[in-house]
């Protein structure tokens, strides 16, 4: 059994709005200092779409999945899905560790 990892996103140390993104401006009250911050990896498939045709780059891992997914804590990231089998909008999912550094989710 996998265990879920936590995902790092950006906090505004003025507002504490959380970003997905790294950056150096929050959308909310644009507050200049940010932080690291790391929210669980649990949340809810939203949508999904199947790469046969991948840059240059990723050619060897096609094809593969990348997702979205609504985080329980809040944000909406994307990654990659380990296997579509049994997906549906709104299934469990949960971020796992990824040897390659790109985020991973699998069904929970």
């Amino acid at each position: 059994m996998r265990v879920p990892v936590d995902i790092e996103m950006a906090r505004c140390v003025a507002c504490g709005h959380v970003d997905a993104i790294t950056c150096v401006l929050c959308a909310k009250c644009l507050g200049t200092e940010m932080a690291a911050h790391a929210v669980p990896g649990r949340g809810r498939l939203a949508t999904w779409t199947t790469i046969r045709r991948p840059p240059t780059r990723f050619c060897e891992l096609a094809p593969y999945y990348v997702c979205v997914v609504d985080l329980d804590s809040g944000p909406r990231v994307t990654g990659r899905i380990d296997t579509l089998a049994g997906a549906k909008s709104g299934a469990p999912v949960m971020a796992v560790p990824c040897e390659s550094g790109i985020r991973l989710f699998t069904l929970a």
